[in-house]
């Protein structure tokens, strides 16, 4: 699959949280810019440490402009049982089929991408921080990837090298404010 670039179009997509439909991608981008994360599950520690961030930043992203969705491959009920809809300062988007994964041409990895020093070192931290491993869904090997999109446009487009390998918020909340001073 060919991947996504800055400056290709957004592919739209309807936005499937735990408590029922949301609406559409682009209909969230009429009223804000959307930062697009793809995640693999709900009970992966890396990704749940991830979310926790994500959580502990909400300000900064709200401050930023932005609004951020999380993709899972999780079913709606396993996330609901997680997350709160009036807590959760994220819109979680459920995809246990992968369908908006195969659309932005986020594809999994090879077991050399799953057992990494990072990924290693990731996984001893959160659970360092007591989140341990739940439920196994989706595809393991799923690799991350993340899109910044304003205007139907994808501005900035990151897809991972292994499981852990995302940008932390400080460096994603610098690219929205750097994608903003040139508009």
């Amino acid at each position: 699959m060919k991947k996504i670039e800055a400056g290709f179009t957004a592919p739209d997509f309807a936005i499937r949280t735990p408590w029922g439909d949301e609406g559409t991608l682009y209909e969230l981008l009429d009223h804000e810019d959307v930062l697009i994360l793809f995640l693999r599950y709900m009970g992966c520690p890396i990704c749940r440490m991830k979310m926790s961030e994500l959580a502990r930043d909400a300000a900064d992203f709200e401050n930023a402009g932005v609004r951020v969705l999380v993709f899972l491959q999780s079913e709606p009920g396993v996330v609901a049982k997680e997350l709160q809809r009036d807590t959760t300062p994220f819109i979680p988007v459920c995809d246990p089929g992968g369908e908006t994964y195969s659309l932005y041409s986020v594809e999994p990895g090879s077991v050399f991408r799953y057992i990494t020093p990072g990924v290693i070192k990731k996984a001893i931290r959160a659970t360092r921080m007591g989140i341990n491993h739940g439920k196994k869904e989706g595809n393991e090997l799923q690799l991350p990837a993340m899109f910044l999109v304003s205007g139907r446009k994808i501005v900035h487009a990151y897809y991972g090298k292994n499981i852990g390998d995302l940008p932390g918020n400080n460096e994603i909340i610098a690219l929205v404010h750097d994608f903003r001073k040139k508009q």
